[in-house]
């Protein structure tokens, strides 16, 4: 990788992870509107941040959950810069068995998880909204094993991993109970930037984009809506992942990222 591109990287890396310390404990916070059963509020969230990771590598975007039972979830692994999270339905016992499966994993009590076996990978914040109460803890690397083996946490980071892996193939673990994916209709998008200065670009990296809208240098990141929307997400469709843009002769990495329903502006995003 070119030199000035790996100071890029560790200073990505030094800001993206300044604020995500292992938080062990769920923090139970006010009583939430969002624990009306049925209605359209968040009953959970699991959000995979990044850890050591390249420039310009976008932040997942996170599984989440309705009490009326909306599932919106993205496959990772795409090689495009628009992510096309889809829409599945939850029966009111999916939701349920859902919901107790994060109570099984410990998400609504205090749960230390202890350190993982690996290093730099990246923390997880789950939000679980139970009886009223918001409960939000960070798990470093939720798919490793403790550190060291005979750790008496063993079987609460075993849980934890058991319900990750229910996480990542819904459909065999609820089977009849969630219903066939289509598209999530996203109504906005919001597109955030970071300016690369004068970083020359390696060799072989793909050429850069030029950026139609407003100059990306007005505002680290924009939401875009009604008549803009398709033709951004047009843009992004096209685009790959770690590819640079080019707005008033300066260089720019640009993530796509369609906004959830519990979302509103650039704000509700996390960071890295």
């Amino acid at each position: 990788m070119h030199t000035s591109l790996r100071v890029l990287l560790a200073l990505m890396v030094s800001v993206g992870l300044a604020g995500c310390g292992s938080v062990k404990e769920p923090v139970a916070g006010p009583p939430a509107a969002s624990a009306v059963p049925g209605g359209p509020e968040l009953v959970f969230k699991m959000q995979d941040l990044l850890g050591f990771s390249g420039p310009g590598e976008p932040v997942p975007v996170p599984l989440v959950v309705y009490a009326d039972g909306r599932v919106i979830v993205t496959a990772r692994g795409s090689e495009k810069a628009l992510p096309n999270p889809e829409l599945r339905r939850l029966t009111p016992a999916g939701l349920e068995r859902f919901l107790q499966g994060a109570i099984a994993a410990g998400l609504t009590t205090t749960t230390d998880y202890g350190e993982p076996g690996v290093m730099d990978v990246g923390p997880t914040r789950f939000t679980v909204v139970h009886k009223g109460r918001v409960h939000s803890v960070m798990v470093e690397g939720a798919d490793w094993p403790p550190a060291m083996q005979g750790d008496p946490l063993t079987p609460v980071r075993e849980r934890l991993m058991a319900f990750r892996k229910q996480l990542q193939d819904l459909a065999s673990w609820l089977g009849s109970e969630l219903s066939a994916p289509v598209p999530y209709d996203y109504p906005a998008m919001a597109v955030s930037n970071l300016p690369l200065g004068d970083i020359e670009l390696p060799e072989g990296f793909p050429a850069p984009k030029d950026w139609p809208f407003e100059d990306l240098a007005a505002a680290r990141c924009v939401v875009f809506a009604g008549d803009k929307l398709a033709q951004v997400a047009k843009l992004a469709a096209a685009a790959p992942t770690h590819g640079a843009w080019k707005s008033n002769n300066k260089l720019y990495f640009v993530q796509f990222r369609p906004l959830l329903p519990d979302e509103q502006d650039c704000q509700s995003l996390p960071s890295r």
